[in-house]
């Protein structure tokens, strides 16, 4: 209740979205009047205005508005415009109406005016000035504009006004605790309401009680009592406070008998003035929530910012809790799981600015859009689109005077030295307590979507986003997929080391999707994509003619992918088909249109302009749009978790959605050929010379685009050779200037940046910008010592696998070396093996998984079984990952492991365990020897023959284990071959008995081979016995008898 000592009576204008526009000035007066106007402002307001807008339009006009609020940009001195209508058809854009006296005819005034204007104009207003005469003497060419004007807004909706009267109200309540009317330690407030609406101001009451109680939970502060009386007009003179709501009255009246009541009183009304406070804002101060804030306040917060929201997802409030203690997270949930949302909260709770990466312009339009359409407007984008508008430096500008709650920039906007000075300043003057990555695989090299611009983002992030108890930013890494090796990455990029900010789902599966996989010849994918399409409405369960109607957001969108723009599978053709085949223009989006294209295309599909859009991967990352109810993969994708991301943009609603991926491939002795682990590159790349350029199915054409970024070691040491002569001397750190060509760009940029990228591995570099104006990378050298950068590609290997990097480097001690730079490129030399071994060759694996993956026999029920048992966690993936981390050629484990499967579902769970791994460590002679027996299991000979000679090859070639390991290895394998009766067995054995030991051979002739492969061993034996007459004994133990 009301205490002791009651406010004195006064009117109080506190409707928030009014700051920065003039309160009414004499008390009771209907109609505004201030002691500053001129008569022929005046003269507009009361006579000119009720005649230009009708009474219930007449709200929307503001007074006395300050140039700061509407254009956005700091301006010295009070300067205002006289009146701005802000209607909500004008989408946050007024009519300007400047009154101009006498004294706006003097050349000084009019510049000044001309300066306001251009200003007001930049931020997409429209400006009318009218003189003396123009309201005197009647109608004139600008006040006929203005009318123009009027017309096209005064019929437009406005909302609903329940809604309003509700949020206002809210919003009114935490003004009223802001400015000690109601005191936030009372056991109790008593609020009358008046008006039209006063059950929807008393849920805004509430609500703000549940809100200011969560707030209060959230920082350790008492913000709401535990009860609240709501009281009627008749109760007022018992009331705190009374907050009256009118729709039928414009904002400039004062409530009913204000000026009587002994109790405050507030007056709402609805109106408009979508723009942000004026500048400068005074900056926030961090304060630090507490640990130990309960679910409930979490939940109250959730559903009081984006109140469609009714509780969290799985992985959703624990991520959340990280971000608000300050903690770095990686938070790995699949497509739709709403990933977004938690750094969007987060980020609305904790004081200061949020700095978001993300990778595409068509990803950060998607976000903004999303949050627009929530309410959220304190969010900007920093991108190629502002740059070309000529608003980036307008943005920064604002981000460093407090105006935005998050920012989104492309990885590549951090390279810029200006913009990292921006950062800096920033971050003198307000907490920067999140940066977001957000697709965060693309952070790693061994993920096919790789940017070489996101490795510098967390060292850049940490450096620059310190706050004044010099505390970086906590890192949240968002992504929907990913692999164990990009995981793994992931965490060393990001410097990451606490196992318990990785953040994974309890399960993987959405089954509100179902999936198919349609083969043909790639003369034919246009029939049976135009089939695909046409089957739709019996997958998801609608009816035919309901397909492409206009149902508005009820609409059943679709997403063709295509692995390309150009050529007859790329965007461009795939659409015109479609298109010339249903019946009706299908448009399409690729990164390589104009920005203005793309932003039109994205938007106009958000909106359902049209039901169905080709795309490239471009539009498929992150893009969040609820009716998309179906995608079609025109192709083979890089890898499973690629597919099930991009066909995860379904769905999102929870209602029934498919998938579907059409696979062309022609030739499969070719494809086994190009796929084969034991396949080096160099003879792909011998191989595209001879045929992938004709590009015959998906997979030759995935291959065509993957061998343009592994073009072979000796290419990649020539360009980091290049960059070493650059950057000399070595030996003296300091600043080095690298030019790129502006006629070959990006492709320049890009192999500079992988040659810098080696260069930071070996610790030669600590850090580059990029000026993309004047083309050229600025490179800061690290300090170089000798051994160094062996020391470092040694730890470097090491994180992936110790037995690898021994293999590769002996030790972390250096061998002797010439020079710096010579040191560099052997050093490099070896490292880049190791990229080769497994980076490339795990890209090969995903396709190869790809495909195996859509040969595979049975439906939705199949398909689905086998994703999941490759993306999830399950058993036999952690014992998988328990071995390689222990003990990874403890061939004891692996065989028991391999002994511990007993049923039909083990051998599939194995399987997909076994597949991810094998993406992951391509060329790990445990995981191509498991791979091997397993399908001799399952009775895939050709598959097992390839990976038990992959095993035996990696043994002698990458790893380099020792005699006795190498030796339990190709008996395991063998012995295994002959038990599961591999026809080939004998190839097998002249593979393994390559080098000729004598030890192995005897251990091999003790098993029960058949006589074929028996015979395989009397080469090799041979061979040894000329060396010894006592080996001769041995070659005769295995000869067959007879």
């Amino acid at each position: 209740m009301r205490g002791e000592s009651p406010p004195p009576p006064r009117y109080l204008a506190l409707a928030p979205e009014l700051k920065g526009s003039s309160p009414p000035r004499t008390p009771g007066a209907p109609l505004w009047t201030s002691p500053d106007s001129s008569k022929h402002e005046e003269l507009f307001f009361h006579e000119i205005a009720p005649r230009l807008l009708p009474a219930d339009t007449l709200r929307w006009l503001h007074c006395q508005v300050a140039i700061s609020t509407l254009a956005q940009v700091p301006v010295a001195g009070l300067a205002r415009v006289d009146f701005a209508l802000l209607h909500p058809a004008l989408k946050g854009k007024a009519l300007i109406i400047e009154i101009d006296g006498a004294q706006h005819s003097r050349s000084s005034q009019r510049a000044i005016d001309e300066e306001r204007d251009d200003m007001l104009a930049a931020a997409g207003h429209r400006v009318f000035r009218l003189t003396p005469g123009d309201l005197e003497d009647g109608p004139s060419p600008t006040l006929a504009a203005l009318t123009r004007g009027v017309t096209e807004i005064v019929d437009s909706p406005v909302g609903d006004s329940q809604t309003l009267a509700a949020v206002q109200t809210m919003a009114c309540m935490v003004e009223l605790v802001e400015h000690g009317i109601l005191s936030p330690g009372a056991e109790s407030w008593a609020i009358a309401v008046r008006g039209t609406h006063t059950r929807a101001m008393g849920a805004g009451i509430l609500a703000a009680q549940q809100l200011l109680t969560a707030v209060g939970d959230l920082y350790g502060a008492t913000l709401a009592p535990a009860s609240i009386d709501l009281l009627g007009e008749a109760e007022e003179q018992l009331a705190d406070v009374v907050i009256e709501w009118r729709d039928d009255t414009p904002w400039f009246t004062r409530p009913a008998n204000s000026d009587a009541q002994t109790v405050p009183v507030v007056g709402l009304r609805p109106t408009w003035l979508p723009i942000l406070p004026p500048l400068p804002l005074p900056p926030p101060t961090w304060v630090a929530p507490r640990h130990e804030v309960s679910s409930s306040s979490l939940r109250s917060l959730l559903q009081s910012i984006f109140p469609d929201k009714e509780s969290f997802w799985d992985g959703q409030e624990v991520s959340l809790r990280r971000c608000l203690e300050g903690r770095d997270t990686l938070v790995l949930l699949p497509t739709g799981a709403g990933k977004s949302l938690i750094y969007q909260l987060a980020s609305i709770l904790l004081p200061g600015l949020t700095l978001v990466v993300a990778p595409l312009v068509a990803l950060m339009n998607d976000q903004l859009d999303n949050l627009f359409r929530a309410g959220i407007s304190r969010v900007t984008a920093i991108s190629s689109q502002t740059t070309q508008a000529g608003d980036t430096t307008k943005i920064q500008d604002l981000l460093r005077g407090g105006v935005y709650l998050m920012c989104y920039v492309s990885p590549e906007r951090l390279q810029i030295v200006s913009f990292r000075d921006s950062l800096r300043t920033v971050a003198s003057e307000m907490p920067i307590p999140l940066v977001v990555i957000d697709e965060a695989h693309c952070v790693s090299e061994w993920g096919h979507d790789f940017r070489p611009a996101y490795l510098s983002v967390a060292r850049t992030a940490r450096r620059i986003g310190r706050r004044d108890n010099d505390t970086p930013p906590a890192l949240v890494g968002l992504t929907g997929t990913a692999s164990r090796s990009v995981l793994h990455d992931l965490m060393h990029e990001l410097d990451i080391s606490e196992l318990e900010a990785v953040i994974t789902p309890k399960d993987f599966d959405r089954p509100e999707l179902t999936f198919a996989v349609h083969h043909c010849r790639s003369d034919a994918k246009a029939r049976v994509l135009e089939g695909v399409v046409r089957s739709i409405p019996t997958h998801i369960g609608i009816r035919d003619a309901a397909q492409f109607a206009d149902l508005g957001p009820k609409r059943a969108c679709g997403i063709i992918f295509c692995p390309h723009v150009r050529g007859q599978f790329g965007v461009v053709a795939v659409a015109r088909a479609l298109g010339n085949t249903l019946g009706f223009r299908v448009p399409y989006y690729s990164g390589s249109d104009p920005a203005a294209v793309r932003s039109r295309i994205a938007s106009d599909f958000k909106d359902n302009e049209f039901p169905l859009l080709v795309a490239t991967k471009a539009f498929g990352m992150g893009i969040d749009k609820p009716n998309i109810r179906y995608t079609v993969h025109y192709s083979l994708t890089e890898s499973l978790e690629a597919f099930y991301q991009e066909a995860g943009r379904a769905g999102r609603t929870k209602q029934r959605s498919h998938c579907a991926m059409i696979a062309s491939v022609d030739d499969h002795d070719r494809v086994d050929q190009y796929l084969a682990p034991s396949t080096p590159i160099e003879e792909l790349h011998q191989l595209a010379e001879d045929s992938l350029r004709a590009a015959h199915d998906d997979v030759d054409r995935a291959l065509w685009f993957h061998l343009q970024g592994f073009r072979g070691i000796p290419s990649d040491l020539e360009d980091l050779k290049g960059v070493l002569d650059q950057l000399a001397p070595l030996s003296s750190r300091g600043e080095r200037i690298i030019p790129f060509g502006e006629e070959d760009e990006p492709t320049a940029l890009r192999r500079r940046e992988r040659a810098i990228h080696r260069l930071l591995i070996l610790k030669a570099v600590d850090d580059y910008t990029v000026d993309y104006s004047k083309h050229r990378i600025t490179v800061q050298l690290g300090r170089l010592t000798r051994g160094s950068s062996w020391a470092s590609a040694y730890e470097y290997v090491s994180m992936y696998s110790r037995g690898r990097a021994d293999a590769l480097f002996g030790s972390r001690a250096s061998p002797s070396f010439s020079d710096l730079k010579t040191e560099l490129v052997e050093t490099a030399r070896v490292l880049l093996g190791f990229v080769y071994e497994t980076i490339e060759l795990g890209r090969r694996a995903a396709i190869r998984e790809v495909w195996r993956w859509s040969r595979g026999k049975g439906g939705d029920r199949t398909l689905r079984r086998r994703l999941l048992d490759y993306l999830q966690e399950t058993v036999f993936s952690r014992e998988v990952e328990r071995i390689l981390r222990e003990s990874e050629n403890d061939i004891a484990r692996w065989r028991a492991l391999q002994g511990s499967v007993a049923s039909k579902r083990d051998v599939e769970e194995l399987d997909g365990a076994l597949s991810r791994a094998f993406a992951d460590y391509p060329d790990h002679p445990a995981i191509l020897a498991m791979r091997s027996v397993l399908f001799l299991r399952q009775r895939q000979c050709k598959d097992a023959l390839e990976f038990a000679i992959a095993c035996v090859r990696s043994l002698h070639t990458s790893f380099r284990t020792n005699a006795q390991t190498t030796r339990d290895y190709m008996t395991w394998l063998v012995a295994e071959a002959a038990r599961w009766e591999l026809g080939t067995i004998d190839v097998l054995v002249l593979e393994a008995t390559r080098s000729a030991d004598l030890q192995l051979c005897r251990e091999l002739a003790k098993l029960d081979l058949p006589i074929a492969a028996r015979l395989g061993l009397l080469p090799r034996l041979a061979t040894l016995a000329s060396q010894s007459t006592a080996r001769v004994s041995a070659m005769l133990e295995v000869m067959p008898n007879g």
